[in-house]
């Protein structure tokens, strides 16, 4: 038999900090892995309406005999037949469902600004402007009458209830427009209060105006609403112009929900002079990073926009980075562009969940918490749980995160601190299942103009000869370029050509690397394992070497069982990194 530890389990009530059982001789069919534990006991006559009769929250203690300790949350007390409890618990990883998130974090979707009409707010004249779909936009009609009682507008506004309100805004302005028309980007409270203007733009010039061109990147307090507006600041007046002449409009923009992370630094070295390749040195390359838009000599007037413009990261080094530059910049120009990490988005979670359940076991340790370096360009949550927030920031970096035994909320780099382990005299199941096989595949899209599309299938000839049969499936990809659904094709074909052995795997003797033998308990998820004495007919290498994914013990046989990590789909990953703009556009983030 494995040898493992002794456990010893009691009741909390983690409101009041008091004990409400200690089980530690009473418990059986104890089973405990990092995810969950079971056990039973044999109730006492009155113990039943203690669990079952509208029992507070409480916490399962489980100490080891080695001195380590675990904290579950009881999810379900059960009576059984013959006066028997069945608990059920959960890794404290529970709490991320304690909660919603209501919150946009980061946006760049062209669908979130809205026109404004005199519903919304008196003087808002939407009959009398067009909007653009290509960017936010504003174009007076023709023959239209205007003054600033008819203000054209679009607004950007934070989902209601959001917990987080927007503090930052970066874009690129363009503005043409003849003498007494004024453009401007501005914030308001929920009511479309005016709090501060973040842009003034005057019109000059006879006919359609001059073209005032700039970029801006800018921090402010909490804001509801950023809207765009756009008026004739005179007496009532007829518009005799072609719909275009005049506008306003914004490109290349980003609204987030803090600045904390966002670049603000300095040029230092030497000037930079209009062209492309130009090397740029900064004081601070912090959070810098290639395809990143960064924003120089940040204008919140026309006159400086003679200065501003942004470019586009092409390469960089520790100390500088190379762009191309339409205008030139003096020795200490700012440079300034949004960042959003995922690391501040789970600490702001993991403050909200601690807010809401203060007792709910979690730690407010952050040390845990690590930086993928992902800038996260489009993040917004409606009403989903902590737990889908988390989902979504590791399938897109590949991380794992979970809730370690001191309570303390992960999330870090596949493998991290994973141990190797080797076993032999190791019970094996091996099957390969048919159903997971597809060796003929097509991607399924959507044209520019939103008509479905589907690629050719692409068929592996070496897997449909080795087994005899070809199975087919579509894959789905969020995109209108033919290139990267061809990609997304050969991802999955590749994922699902082979038919994989899966294993069971219950090992008998464990050892590290140099021999020491130790209790099964000791292997974590993300650990690897060598099995040290497979048969020859085992010959596949990820058999004979994994990582684990679970483990599980029957505390009470004294027995354990691993489930090794199936490799994750390259396709998936390639999904979760990909985001379209365009049917020639690839702007998968790359670092």
């Amino acid at each position: 038999m494995m040898k493992i530890y002794e456990y010893a389990i009691s009741l909390l009530n983690p409101a009041t900090n008091a004990m409400v059982a200690n089980l530690s001789k009473r418990a059986f069919d104890i089973d405990v892995s990092i995810d969950a534990l079971t056990f039973r006991i044999r109730a006492l006559a009155d113990e039943p309406a203690v669990y079952l009769d509208n029992p507070p929250a409480m916490h399962a203690i489980v100490r080891r005999s080695d001195g380590k300790r675990f904290v579950f949350r009881v999810n379900t007390p059960a009576l059984e037949t013959n006066n028997i409890l069945l608990f059920e618990c959960f890794n404290l990883i529970a709490c991320l469902d304690d909660d919603e998130a209501c919150v946009q974090w980061s946006t760049m979707d062209d669908a979130n600004w809205l026109p404004v009409g005199k519903e919304r707010v008196s003087n808002r004249a939407e009959e009398l402007h067009e909007f653009g779909s290509e960017c936010p936009s504003i174009y007076p009609k023709k023959d239209e009458r205007f003054s600033i009682g008819f203000i054209g507008s679009k607004a950007l506004q934070v989902p209601s209830g959001a917990t987080r309100k927007q503090r930052v805004m970066q874009c690129d302005f363009e503005f043409r427009a003849p003498t007494n028309w004024t453009g401007v980007i501005q914030r308001s409270d929920a009511a479309f209060g005016f709090l501060a203007r973040i842009l003034t733009i005057t019109g000059s010039g006879a006919g359609a105006g001059t073209i005032v061109n700039g970029a801006l990147c800018e921090a402010f307090s909490d804001t509801d609403i950023i809207s765009m507006d756009l008026w004739y600041d005179a007496a009532l007046a007829l518009y005799t112009g072609e719909t275009g002449d005049v506008y306003f409009r914004i490109k290349n923009w980003r609204v987030a929900a803090s600045s904390a992370n966002m670049v603000n630094t300095v040029t230092t070295t030497a000037a930079i002079t209009a062209g492309a390749n130009r090397t740029v040195t900064l004081a601070a390359m912090a959070n810098v990073y290639v395809g990143q838009r960064l924003v120089f000599e940040s204008t919140t007037t026309a006159t400086g926009a003679v200065n501003s413009e942004s470019v586009v990261v092409k390469s960089k080094t520790a100390t500088t980075f190379i762009a191309d530059f339409t205008k030139n910049h003096a020795i200490g120009s700012t440079v300034k562009g949004i960042v959003i990490t995922d690391k501040e988005i789970i600490e702001d979670a993991l403050a909200n969940l601690r807010t809401l359940n203060p007792n709910c076991g979690l730690s407010a340790a952050k040390m845990l918490i690590v930086n993928s370096g992902e800038d996260q360009e489009e993040r917004t949550w409606i009403n989903e749980s902590y737990r889908k927030l988390l989902d979504d920031l590791a399938v897109d970096t590949d991380y794992v995160y979970g809730v370690d035994r001191e309570g303390r909320l992960y999330y870090r780099p596949r493998g991290t601190y994973a141990r190797a382990w080797a076993s032999s005299r190791t019970n094996i199941t091996m099957k390969r299942p048919l159903d997971k096989l597809y060796n003929s595949i097509r991607a399924a899209y959507q044209s520019a103009k939103g008509v479905l599309v589907q690629t050719a299938y692409s068929t592996n000839s070496v897997s449909t000869l080795l087994y005899g049969i070809t199975r087919r499936k579509t894959v789905k990809v969020d995109t209108t370029n033919a290139s990267l659904a061809g990609a997304a094709r050969t991802y999955a074909l590749n994922d699902s050509k082979n038919r994989n052995a899966q294993i069971d795997v219950v090992p008998q003797r464990l050892t590290d690397m140099s021999g020491g033998v130790y209790p099964l308990d000791e292997i974590e998820p993300g650990d690897t394992i060598t099995i040290t004495d497979l048969p020859a007919s085992f010959s596949e290498t990820n058999l004979r070497k994994f990582i684990v994914a679970e483990q599980s013990i029957d505390a009470s046989a004294g027995t354990g069982t691993i489930t090794p990590q199936e490799p994750i789909p390259t396709v998936e990953h390639y999904l979760a990194n990909l985001t379209d703009i365009g049917p020639a556009q690839d702007t998968r983030r790359i670092r």
